[in-house]
């Protein structure tokens, strides 16, 4: 049976503040007092891990060098695999999302991974945070992007392990992803960071961890897969369950009825108030 502290996952940041997946948001997130922020990875050009959800330039989200916002018809022309890093940087991404509008927005670059290390950690040594806080990362990933949006899994996992090992927080670094070769290409490089199986179908999730070859410290499954019997098993296999996106207070007090360890979403603001309050 797990016995954890529950969780709150600051989805993207605390992307209903300031634009998802940038600096603004990864602070926002540790100031309110997130257990953990869960940013998305992909490669670019260059090799350099970018801090993205999308494998390109966003529409809507982004604009061009010249200042127009992106179209919708236009982003897939911006593919980060195919781009330097300095290329990326004159993009602002800092604008309001479609989906999850946030209340401020804000000039912003897509960060690499170890910036966002670098400046998270100045901002709880300065703040007197005694709580570090986790770092719960998604490996963008799958078949029919190897060689177009991101490399094989054995150089991602590479160029992945490698950032994090010269950021000296492995200890709070969790990978997450839907790709399971992307887990099990980071487990044979670094056994002791913690895994995460991301699940959104119904398909069975004990015969998806079966396959995976190892067992994970976490299946993080959409949320309204979840049910009480789903994580009495799991933790009875020692695998702690944190759902995604669960952004009504309802949803986040069931879950948190059903027993589940913790709870990624866009609202870190109000689910430390419903559930930690």
């Amino acid at each position: 049976m797990c016995d954890t502290t529950f969780e709150i996952h600051a989805h993207r940041g605390a992307r209903s503040v300031y634009p998802e997946n940038t600096l603004p948001s990864f602070l926002k997130a540790v100031d309110l007092g997130a257990d953990a922020i869960e940013l998305d990875l992909c490669v670019s050009g260059d090799n350099r891990i970018v801090v993205s959800h999308d494998p390109y330039m966003k529409a809507g989200l982004c604009s061009a060098p010249d200042g127009k916002v992106l179209a919708k018809q236009d982003e897939r022309q911006y593919l980060l695999y195919a781009m330097k890093y300095a290329d990326i940087l004159r993009f602002d991404c800092g604008h309001a999302s479609d989906d999850v509008p946030c209340r401020f927005e804000v000039r912003a670059v897509k960060p690499v991974l170890e910036e966002v290390f670098r400046v998270v950690e100045e901002r709880l040594e300065s703040s007197g945070r005694v709580r570090g806080v986790i770092y719960n990362l998604e490996v963008k990933s799958g078949v029919e992007g190897d060689g177009r949006l991101h490399p094989p899994p054995e150089e991602y996992a590479h160029l992945v392990a490698d950032s994090i090992e010269r950021s000296g927080v492995a200890s709070r670094v969790r990978i997450q992803s839907f790709d399971p070769r992307i887990l099990r290409a980071v487990r044979d490089i670094s056994p002791a960071l913690a895994a995460g199986l991301l699940i959104k179908s119904r398909k069975d999730p004990f015969g998806q961890l079966d396959s995976l070859g190892f067992q994970p410290e976490f299946l993080n499954p959409f949320f309204r897969l979840v049910n009480r019997p789903l994580v009495e098993r799991l933790h009875h296999r020692n695998i702690r369950v944190v759902p995604w996106t669960v952004n009504s207070p309802d949803s986040m007090r069931a879950l948190a009825a059903m027993g589940v360890d913790g709870i990624i979403t866009d609202y870190p603001d109000v689910a430390l108030e419903v559930l930690h309050g």
